[in-house]
């Protein structure tokens, strides 16, 4: 994993976000991966998707102002959904469109990006699988605790 983060990290700035989220797919096991900008007004930004799918659970939450990512950006902390269509009525907007429209997704992992230094998230990672994802007898406190490290750095270059 280590050597996926630093071959993603060389090169331009540009492309940076892409490069972590084609590698934090290839290294976790995930399916998806996504970056956005979440400040607490309305400006938010995406700053990476890994593919289609991906793109659309950014949109999803956009759109609804609700899910995991925004959660996690709220909160500060990470946000683990073992299965999306159990979490329907936390965010009910966002929870019915995720089942019409990316009915596959079955684990979602947000995690605040806070710089470092920082006390208040200024954007989230999200992770999706297709297949469902046991946090106790998997290696995703591997994901959580890489994911922290990356939600950590990023942010430090201005």
């Amino acid at each position: 994993m280590g050597q996926l983060i630093e071959r993603a990290v060389a090169g331009d700035e540009a492309g940076l976000p892409g490069r972590l989220c084609r590698a934090l797919c290839v290294g976790l096991g995930m399916d998806g991966a996504s970056m956005a900008l979440l400040t607490h007004t309305e400006a938010r930004q995406l700053l990476c998707a890994s593919g289609d799918e991906a793109l659309r659970l950014e949109e999803l939450q956009f759109e609804s102002v609700e899910g995991p990512c925004m959660a996690a950006s709220e909160s500060g902390v990470p946000v683990v959904c073992m299965d999306p269509r159990e979490y329907l009525s936390l965010w009910p907007i966002f929870g019915s469109r995720l089942r019409e429209e990316l009915p596959q997704v079955s684990f979602i992992l947000a995690l605040p990006l806070t710089p470092s230094g920082g006390t208040r998230p200024i954007g989230s990672l999200d992770l999706l699988r297709h297949t469902p994802c046991n946090l106790v007898h998997d290696t995703s406190g591997r994901r959580i605790r890489t994911g922290q490290r990356l939600g950590r750095r990023g942010g430090t270059s201005s």
